[in-house]
């Protein structure tokens, strides 16, 4: 069974390809071709990963929309306009350093569950606009899922930090605030201890 998160992430997906990036074991792909007859292209680092996932595109028989290729992120795929590039399941220096240097990807959706702020900013200033955003809670790990497309857009402080989607969502809101609570009891450093401070100030204003 699909996990919620890969579920989401199809649901994100409007274009009739996809270039699915870490694919694991394909879950994700064999989803998007079953359920919505999308072409994908499954790519994982690992060998061994890459194997079970040809063997799930057989046993699903779905050998017609889905292919496999072996690769380091992107590295020898060529992006096409109608793609949609998917990478989830990495941190977001890895998801950094795949789309550095990247002019030929005009839409992407990335799950990320640590540093998300930054990951807005970067893809901000690469050219980037947020066209869509949630969040999932699988195994206690909060996942944020983000659509971006290519457009020039300035986006305020609190939408880098929250987000333009999910600052409207109060829950969401809530659960940053906590989470930086929480940090400002451990933190002894006093220049550390004022970054957090700002950040309670601006989600408080949030909420309000």
């Amino acid at each position: 069974m699909l996990s919620k998160r890969l579920k989401t992430i199809a649901e994100m997906v409007k274009t009739p390809s996809v270039i699915d990036v870490g694919c694991d074991h394909g879950l994700l792909d064999i989803y998007l071709a079953k359920e919505y007859h999308k072409t994908c292209l499954a790519c994982d680092i690992s060998e061994k990963a890459l194997q079970q996932a040809e063997k799930n595109v057989v046993k699903y028989q779905v050998q017609d929309l889905v292919k496999t290729k072996c690769t380091d992120g992107l590295t020898g795929i060529v992006v096409k306009k109608e793609d949609t590039v998917v990478l989830s399941g990495m941190g977001t220096h890895t998801i950094i350093k795949i789309l550095e240097g990247r002019s030929d990807i005009e839409r992407c959706i990335v799950s990320s569950h640590k540093d998300v702020p930054l990951l807005r900013r970067w893809m901000t200033k690469a050219g980037y606009q947020i066209t869509e955003e949630t969040y999932v809670i699988e195994k206690n790990i909060l996942y944020v899922i983000l659509a971006f497309e290519r457009n020039e857009v300035q986006y305020e402080e609190i939408d880098y930090e929250v987000g333009p989607f999910l600052k409207k969502d109060p829950t969401y809101v809530s659960m940053l605030l906590e989470k930086e609570e929480a940090l400002l009891e451990k933190v002894t450093d006093l220049k550390r201890k004022e970054e957090i401070q700002k950040k309670i100030e601006q989600f408080k204003k949030q909420e309000q």
